[in-house]
């Protein structure tokens, strides 16, 4: 990240935080290992609208946020592999007194949190569109974003990963976004997206470290959520075909009657006589 030349569009900092929005240029690809200058979390921006009137509408959807977060503790030596692609995202520097960073040394975290990447996006349309009250608002992003860092990274409630094909975070990430997926099936590009890898990669290193395509999985997963909700809730199969992930009860009740060789609602039936 730090060997690219980039385009700073937007930068803001409020005491402990300073938040840059850069896109990266296009380079050759390369391999290099880097040391962390600062206390990083980041993300990825999706797309190049960014920098464009059309995200300044007055409401967070213009700003297309990769859904996953990374966080690199100062000094941490990572080795980088660029595809020589322009890439664009917003990376915020935390020196606050408060927090003893150093406790994290060594180490990196991949996450993926709904609520956080909200809070992201707050804080990078500040940086690229200050407004009223701007400072206040950063002020009260950064609370949160220090608080759930200590939560998420210092006190250890996310996985380590080598930051390096994909292991078991990528995988537990992978799982948190298939059981948030309702009423709609997972896609490969979300799942790419999280591992921050482009489709074709993905595919690749999926496939290799786990013997399984990513339907084969995410159809594990729904399997599994599936029976235990048909086992304990109180959901109707229409529900829970929703809660699980498939666009209609009738695509659930084939998924599951393929599997199981009974329909969802025999099944349950059986588990709960």
């Amino acid at each position: 990240m730090w060997a690219h030349s980039y385009d700073l569009l937007g930068s803001a900092e409020v005491e402990g935080m300073r938040t840059e929005v850069r896109r990266f240029h296009k380079v050759d690809p390369y391999c290099d290992t880097v040391t962390v200058p600062a206390n990083i979390l980041s993300c990825r921006l999706r797309g190049q609208a960014v920098g464009s009137k059309a995200v300044n509408d007055g409401t967070n959807n213009g700003l297309p946020l990769a859904r996953s977060l990374h966080f690199l503790p100062r000094s941490y030596q990572r080795e980088f592999a660029s595809d020589g692609e322009d890439i664009q995202a917003v990376i915020m520097f935390f020196d606050d007194k408060r927090i003893d960073f150093d406790r994290a040394a060594g180490s990196q975290k991949f996450f993926w949190d709904p609520s956080l990447v909200e809070v992201v996006r707050m804080v990078c349309r500040e940086a690229m569109f200050p407004g009223f009250g701007s400072a206040a608002l950063l002020e009260s992003c950064k609370e949160i974003l220090v608080i759930k860092l200590l939560r998420e990274v210092l006190e250890g409630k996310t996985a380590q990963s080598d930051g390096w094909g994909i292991g078991a975070v990528e995988l537990a990430l992978i799982k948190d976004y298939a059981l948030s997926c309702r009423g709609q099936s997972p896609t490969v590009s979300g799942m790419a997206e999280i591992c921050r890898m482009s489709r074709r990669t993905f595919l690749r290193r999926f496939q290799a470290a786990t013997g399984k395509s990513p339907s084969q999985f995410i159809a594990e997963i729904q399997f599994a959520r599936s029976c235990d909700l048909l086992a304990a809730s109180r959901l109707s199969v229409k529900e829970i075909a929703f809660e699980t992930g498939f666009a209609s009860p009738s695509q659930f009740s084939r998924a599951f009657k393929r599997i199981v060789g009974v329909s969802p609602a025999a099944y349950q039936k059986q588990v709960r006589e």
